[in-house]
């Protein structure tokens, strides 16, 4: 692991001392607009899509106020600054988290699919993993809990035309982060997606919250285990980035008394596709 890197990191984040940052602009100046649109009758009937692009967006790109302070939130850029020092053949900032979903996605190593349905009133899409299968990609069974129901169900309605907004409590979203590496579960809470909806296409937005503590469980515990092999030294590792994680510069979003998460903010294209 690059010492000098962490070093780096850890100063742009503050590290300095907890430093209280509610007040900052983190992402756009003009947000998103949180609120609830109204309801609007869509004649769209339902579709199966596969994932062609999928992204993160940079600080200044955009973002969804998830607090109420008045300015959008995406901290995503800001945790991978905190990850990045512990991968040595990865490039872990948001344009080289982006490159190798990319890659993953062109070699069929990462696969999502989507599939909505519309009632006339409710809308439903769920964010799936995929898998290959003999006439093409097919729905993973990790995507679903144990009563068959899928782990990155939302729920919501058409606003305008081909416009949706829909919202879940929590979804789970397979994401690669490491090249020619398997995609990891994702878990991103508080999440909206908007964006359009077409018999042809979905072109949308997800902004969320990511648990700090299923970050730390997913990416930087796996990480810092390969990295340290003595146990003593991992943990000195373990509680700095513990504490790291405290800070509103990368856990900018109280998710409950006990809990603070990474507000993120995604980009996401489908096309049709049967499977």
């Amino acid at each position: 692991m690059n010492v000098h890197a962490l070093a780096l990191a850890l100063l742009a984040l503050g590290c300095g001392k907890p430093e209280d940052t509610s007040s900052a602009t983190i992402g756009s100046p003009a947000p998103t607009e949180p609120s609830e649109p109204e309801p609007y009758d869509a004649t769209y009937d339902g579709g199966q899509y596969q994932v062609s692009a999928f992204a993160a967006y940079t600080l200044d790109e955009e973002g969804m106020d998830l607090d109420g302070d008045g300015t959008n939130d995406n901290a995503t850029p800001n945790a991978l600054l905190l990850v990045d020092p512990f991968v040595a053949d990865a490039d872990m900032s948001v344009d080289g988290l982006n490159q190798t979903v990319s890659d993953a996605i062109a070699k069929g190593l990462m696969i999502l699919l989507t599939e909505a349905a519309y009632d006339g009133e409710a809308l439903t899409v769920d964010v799936l993993t995929g898998a290959p299968g003999k006439g093409g990609a097919t729905p993973d069974p990790v995507s679903y809990d144990d009563d068959g129901t899928p782990l990155g169900r939302l729920t919501g309605y058409f606003t305008a035309g081909d416009e949706i907004y829909a919202t879940a409590d929590r979804v789970q979203v397979a994401i690669t982060f490491f090249p020619e590496e398997p995609p990891l579960p994702l878990p991103i809470e508080q999440v909206t997606m908007v964006g359009v909806l077409d018999d042809g296409v979905m072109d949308v937005d997800i902004f969320g919250v990511i648990p700090a503590d299923d970050l730390t469980e997913l990416l930087i515990l796996p990480l810092l285990e390969d990295a340290y092999p003595d146990p003593e030294e991992r943990q000195t590792y373990i509680d700095l980035v513990t504490e790291v994680l405290q800070y509103e510069t990368v856990t900018d979003i109280e998710l409950d008394e006990e809990r603070r998460g990474v507000s993120c903010a995604f980009h996401l294209t489908a096309a049709s596709a049967a499977w």
